[in-house]
């Protein structure tokens, strides 16, 4: 960071604050980098870490900015990134990863498209049920049935997902018995 200083130079009020806000938008620029080199963030997240840091909201503001410029912050990148994750690593329904994205500060917008463009959710409650199927294997159907709709709810799939789902899946095993 080049001050602009020489040894023997006066140094006015003015510039001392100059340099100090410099100094400061550095310093919490630094944090920021640091703080998306674990994993890509939200705008919100950013700025709430910033703020946590005593960051004041003009630097914060600036910083956002500057790393929108650089790509390093886009919340339509992070929500994509996001709903992948979960999809990937802990399934769950766009009821929840709409709650999670929010609570991220995401837009409503962008967190429709994204979930629009990539959760099917029948498929996806097809799949996290069958992989849970042989915890419920031997009960009877209606208890069975409760069961599988109660871990959808809890992972956040619609009733209409469900009721889809669950009937189906009863239906095909008294086909098979």
């Amino acid at each position: 960071m080049e001050l602009g200083l020489a040894v023997g130079d006066e140094v006015s009020l003015e510039k001392i604050q100059a340099l100090k806000e410099k100094s400061d938008y550095h310093k919490f620029l630094n944090f920021a980098y640091r703080y998306l080199s674990f994993r890509p963030r939200s705008e919100k997240e950013v700025d709430d870490y910033l703020k946590k840091k005593g960051a004041d909201e003009k630097i914060r503001e600036k910083i956002i900015s500057s790393l929108k410029e650089k790509s390093l912050l886009n919340d339509y990148d992070f929500a994509l990134w996001w709903v992948e994750q979960r999809l990937s690593f802990r399934p769950k329904g766009k009821r929840a990863l709409r709650q999670e994205l929010r609570r991220k500060g995401v837009d409503k917008e962008i967190i429709s498209s994204v979930l629009e463009e990539k959760v099917n959710e029948v498929s996806l409650a097809k799949k996290i049920l069958h992989r849970r199927a042989s915890f419920w294997q031997k009960l009877p159907s209606s208890k069975r049935r409760r069961k599988e709709t109660a871990y959808l709810l809890q992972r956040g799939f619609s009733w209409e997902t469900i009721n889809q789902v669950v009937s189906r899946l009863v239906d095909g095993n008294k086909e098979k018995g």
